[in-house]
């Protein structure tokens, strides 16, 4: 049950839900559970379009932090609320850039380039994405499966996301990669691993190449 699911993970509350889908509707329910005690805390329903899914995301991370009295400065409430595109298909693409990512092989990463530069020509703005295509560029050199232009495709990418949103994780470790391999600049890139980290405390990459 959800009490011995909290002491197992050691937390203090847990978020259930679930989310259904009919045409272009959505249903999202969720609800916030005392991990200690099993008692409800908060529980909500939205029904949406889903092309407002994003927004639903941000009402339910605000409410939980009302419901658990969170304070939260103004620029960390904006940190959680600002990390969604305004595009649900650059979302899907970048999903599937990270999936691709994640299979380890040389074709795997040339999918994820195609897919990660879709995301960003859909949406020029979506700074995780061109992040994350710098990533996976460094992935291709790192990993012998370099293209002819794979650190000046790197680079830009990087150049493309830094002026974007410097204050993401992905970002951070982009800076250190591209500092660390192709700048030689070791204290510069330890500090952008260190602030990788700090951004995601949870980031299991940063974490593994740091």
């Amino acid at each position: 049950d959800v009490v011995q699911v909290a002491r197992q993970l050691r937390v203090s509350h847990v978020l259930e839900g679930s989310v259904r889908k009919s045409g272009n509707r959505v249903r999202i329910t969720g609800q916030l559970i005392n991990g200690a005690t099993g008692d409800h805390i908060w529980a909500e329903r939205y029904d949406r379009r889903l092309q407002d899914t994003f927004a639903i995301q941000d009402e339910i991370t605000l409410a939980i932090i009302e419901a658990l009295k969170v304070k939260l400065l103004s620029d960390e409430k904006g940190g959680l609320i600002q990390r969604h595109p305004s595009n649900l298909d650059a979302y899907r693409l970048f999903l599937m850039g990270r999936f691709n990512t994640h299979k380890g092989t040389g074709e795997g990463f040339k999918q994820a380039i195609g897919c990660y530069e879709q995301a960003v020509q859909l949406e020029p703005t979506y700074a995780l994405a061109r992040a994350s295509l710098a990533n996976v560029y460094f992935s291709l050199i790192f990993l012998g499966y370099a293209l002819k232009n794979s650190v000046e495709q790197c680079r830009r990418a990087l150049e493309g996301a830094l002026p974007l949103n410097d204050n993401l994780a992905e970002v951070q470790l982009a800076r250190a990669l591209f500092k660390q391999y192709h700048q030689w600049d070791f204290v510069g890139a330890e500090a952008n691993f260190k602030r990788s980290i700090e951004l995601n405390p949870n980031y299991a990459q940063a974490h593994y190449v740091h």
